[in-house]
């Protein structure tokens, strides 16, 4: 996996800045992006974030897999996900754990089924990934109002074989959205 947050900075409003990534990731690397929209009011086209698009097609040749951690469109259709599968999926293996605008919020909506319809395979969620010593556990957080579920606690004490575990979702749980 590959990260470059050496300089994370917290602004007072809760905001944070990450440097942006100078050097391609080694061959092989795993990257995992967060809201690849961007903002909407920034980015009329309703498909990904131009400078999320110039990183993919900068590094596609080097990355093994991407790992969306939800929003990836702000107006999601079939065309948008096509696109997407059908621009990298030679490149890289493309994980989505969906967010509120992929597939809405609950069971039942005309977006989880185009999303459905997009990832056939992987829309069993949790989808899990061994990947060397770790575990990556892709989660559905929009299904289960935000809290991590009783299969995943299950799955996560049950691998102790690993030496990490990483859980992908879009809602992130911290005691304070409660």
């Amino acid at each position: 996996v590959y990260f470059n947050i050496n300089k994370v900075i917290v602004s007072e409003e809760y905001n944070c800045s990450i440097p942006k990534i100078t050097s391609l990731p080694p061959i092989g690397s795993t990257a995992i992006i967060g809201h690849a929209y961007g903002f909407l009011l920034s980015n009329p086209t309703g498909f990904l974030d131009p400078s999320v698009e110039t990183f993919l097609e900068l590094n596609k040749e080097n990355l093994s897999r991407v790992i969306f951690t939800g929003d990836v469109f702000s107006l999601p259709s079939l065309q948008n996900w096509k696109k997407l599968t059908q621009r990298y999926r030679s490149f890289f293996d493309i994980v989505v754990a969906p967010g509120n605008h992929d597939v809405g919020l609950g069971g039942e909506d005309a977006r989880r089924d185009v999303f459905n319809l997009s990832f056939p395979k992987k829309n069993k969620l949790p989808y899990v990934i061994n990947s060397n010593k770790s575990l990556l556990i892709i989660e559905d957080s929009t299904l289960n109002k935000y809290v991590i579920g009783k299969k995943i606690k299950e799955l996560v004490n049950s691998s102790n074989q690993y030496q990490d575990i990483f859980l992908f979702r879009h809602h992130i749980l911290v005691k304070e959205l409660f």
